[in-house]
């Protein structure tokens, strides 16, 4: 089984991000000053030709991306490819519309909210909110884990760290780790605010100095990343509760919460086991009638992290990769 997804980023600077409407050029605007604290990248990344303004000269740096908008932003950045032929899987996002090839190529990246069988929402003109923009580079960048668990992590880092989702904990504690994303001034990650133009244009070029960086000169918060999925997760005689839904619909990807307790560390592969006891379901907890023996596969210099007895909790995606963790 291989667990160690390897993602390339390629970012190429004569790409244009389209994230307003406008054609406005340059790399100044008028409600963009000198002392603006997004200034150098807002800049930098216009004279670029990776980002633009609007046509009256301004940049609009307060307003606020669009789950479109952004899944714009993340494919071209990240180069992720587009599949001219993808079927619609969503509702409200059809085929022509100016954002469905990149919708659909960030459907696996983007959190969504699924709702009953057959029936799928992007909506994309919906503000992105920080939590899941994180969620989404953090995926889409195949970012490691951050040192610590993402609880302990987070709680070093921001004064709002219980205001994070659950599900979207580790890929908070991955973007911050990387200097991805940031608190504000007063140590705030602010999970539930949306991402801003001046926000994404930091973003965008951290994603950039983190792929120019050379792997054996910095160690600050742009060092190269090794770009891989950090969890995955393996079921032995398992399947999940929504698994038909899984099987019909390519765009679903509902979070899922498992429970159980660590039995054994596999120190000679990296992997331990969980007796899996009781899983969430329809927003409740249920116990398993049968314990299921799950093996989860780790880095080896993490196992430490995880002793026999430890009880855990576990997210996981559609495609049973872990997204975030709690051990108690």
């Amino acid at each position: 089984m291989n667990f160690f997804r390897i993602g390339v980023v390629v970012v190429s600077l004569s790409l244009l991000i389209l994230l307003s409407s406008g054609t406005a050029g340059g790399g100044t605007f008028k409600d963009v000053p000198v002392n603006h604290w997004a200034y150098e990248s807002v800049g930098a990344l216009t004279e670029a030709g990776i980002i633009v303004g609007f046509p009256d000269g301004t940049f609009k740096p307060g307003l606020k991306i669009t789950r479109e908008q952004f899944a714009k932003a993340l494919v071209i950045t990240l180069d992720i490819p587009l599949n001219e032929n993808a079927p619609q899987i969503f509702s409200d996002v059809k085929p022509g519309h100016w954002s469905f090839l990149y919708v659909d190529a960030a459907k696996s990246y983007i959190p969504i909210t699924s709702q009953q069988a057959g029936h799928f929402n992007f909506y994309g003109s919906h503000v992105i909110t920080r939590e899941e923009a994180a969620h989404a580079i953090a995926l889409a960048m195949g970012l490691d884990k951050s040192p610590k668990p993402a609880g302990s992590y987070l709680a070093e880092k921001f004064r709002d760290y219980q205001n994070i989702s659950p599900q979207f904990s580790e890929s908070a504690a991955q973007t911050a780790y990387y200097g991805i994303l940031s608190g504000d001034a007063n140590n705030n990650f602010r999970s539930k605010d949306g991402l801003t133009r001046a926000e994404i244009s930091i973003i965008l070029k951290r994603i950039i100095q983190a792929k120019e960086t050379p792997a054996d000169q910095s160690k600050g918060s742009t060092d190269i990343i090794q770009r891989h999925q950090p969890w995955t997760i393996e079921f032995i005689d398992f399947k999940r509760p929504d698994y038909e839904m899984v099987q019909k619909h390519p765009g679903y990807n509902k979070i899922q919460t498992f429970y159980g307790t660590v039995t054994a560390g596999v120190y000679n592969d990296p992997h331990f086991v969980v007796q899996h006891k009781s899983l969430d379901y329809e927003g409740q907890q249920v116990d398993i009638k049968k314990a299921k023996t799950v093996h989860v596969y780790v880095y080896k210099e993490e196992l430490d992290l995880f002793t026999k007895g430890d009880k855990v909790s576990f997210y996981y995606d559609r495609d049973n990769h872990i997204t975030s963790y709690v051990l108690q």
